[in-house]
């Protein structure tokens, strides 16, 4: 009779494929900051601003290991300058900035984001 002997791994895959998802959520809000940024509203340039990764007046968290990201922005008018269609977002000095500014990229770009973390997990399973 033939034996085989099998070694549990599902430890240490858990933590790579977490490791990999978190890597690649990572990479994921910060080409949603960058796209965000193109978009937004202009008048001073601190609301793009306030969207890049890490800005230090942004709203940029990250928690259980890159799993969970927030993309956004803790200017006072930030949230306004989102919602409200009526207002006039094409400034002076640069033009096409729009309401959505977060909510439209997250939506364009919703497969690229999936792909990449789909292709963070098929990179786990490879191994």
């Amino acid at each position: 009779m033939s034996e085989a002997k099998f070694t549990w791994q599902g430890g240490a895959i858990s933590q790579q494929m977490r490791l990999a998802l978190g890597q690649a959520n990572r990479a994921n809000a910060g080409r949603l900051a960058e796209y965000a940024a193109e978009q937004a509203p202009v008048e001073t340039g601190d609301l793009r601003g306030s969207l890049n990764p890490g800005a230090p007046d942004g709203r940029w968290r990250e928690e259980a290991d890159g799993l969970n990201m927030t993309v956004g922005s803790n200017l006072p008018y930030a949230a306004v300058q989102h919602e409200d269609l009526s207002l006039n977002h094409n400034g002076p000095e640069v033009p096409g900035g729009k309401a959505k500014y977060l909510e439209d990229p997250l939506n364009a770009h919703k497969q690229e984001f999936l792909q990449a973390l789909a292709d963070a997990a098929r990179g786990v399973c490879k191994r």
